[in-house]
């Protein structure tokens, strides 16, 4: 009996026996075949999606000059995003992730990033243009659509969006939940910067332990400008 995947016959299933006794057991053997290879496919055109994600920003955190950005154009209209939408980046991270105390949630590190990108990607306030992707063990990076440049509105935006962010997932995970935020730069190579502006942020509320509900980096402008200073003029004041 053969086994199909999207009208495309797979294989075949061979039981031997007497075949009128056999019939329903064949079909129930041949759609749990299906069914499975069904699964399993699924599972791969997610990863391999899902790693497209992840080269994707890697290259949006490598661009340089107008060449990486056409390359960039390229790559991501091919997944499905157009990167001429202004975006602003955001940096989701957990206190000791090691130690989470899970619920409702797989317990290995990956099912865990895995399930909490797919639940900010859930949120009333996402967008499907919003690309979230996991960058390392405790962090998820958010860039984050917005339709008004101007600034107060986007902080009151990013704000409401964090409100339901959080809500969504503290139910899950039971830790302190830092979130740093970036400004809005006015080209795509600028969405790098805004993520560096976001990384300090987070680096730098984790450890001085600063208990801020949103870390924007308008906050900490001073404390960011001093990082770019030759060392020799900090020098002069530490």
């Amino acid at each position: 009996m053969p086994f199909f995947y999207k009208n495309f016959i797979m294989g075949v299933i061979g039981i031997t026996g007497d075949p009128s006794s056999l019939e329903k057991t064949a079909k129930i053997v041949k759609m749990a075949v299906e069914l499975m290879i069904e699964q399993e496919l699924l599972k791969e055109e997610n990863s391999t999606y899902s790693s497209q994600i992840k080269i994707l920003i890697n290259k949006i955190l490598e661009a340089q000059n107008e060449n990486d950005v056409y390359t960039l154009t390229q790559l991501a209209s091919k997944l499905g995003y157009n990167l001429e939408i202004p975006r602003i980046a955001c940096l989701l991270s957990f206190d000791n992730t090691d130690s989470l105390n899970l619920a409702n949630i797989a317990n290995t590190v990956s099912q865990i990033k895995d399930s909490l990108t797919e639940e900010i990607k859930s949120l009333n306030s996402s967008n499907i243009q919003d690309i979230v992707c996991s960058i390392d063990i405790n962090k998820i990076l958010i860039l984050k659509t917005v339709d008004n440049t101007e600034h107060h509105y986007i902080k009151k935006y990013i704000s409401d969006y964090y409100a339901q962010l959080k809500n969504k997932i503290k139910s899950k995970i039971n830790k302190k939940i830092y979130f740093a935020v970036g400004t809005l730069h006015k080209n795509m190579l600028g969405i790098k910067e805004s993520y560096k502006e976001a990384l300090f942020a987070l680096d730098y509320c984790m450890k001085y332990e600063i208990d801020e509900e949103i870390a924007f980096i308008d906050n900490y402008i001073i404390e960011y400008l001093c990082t770019k200073l030759p060392k020799n003029i900090l020098n002069i004041f530490y």
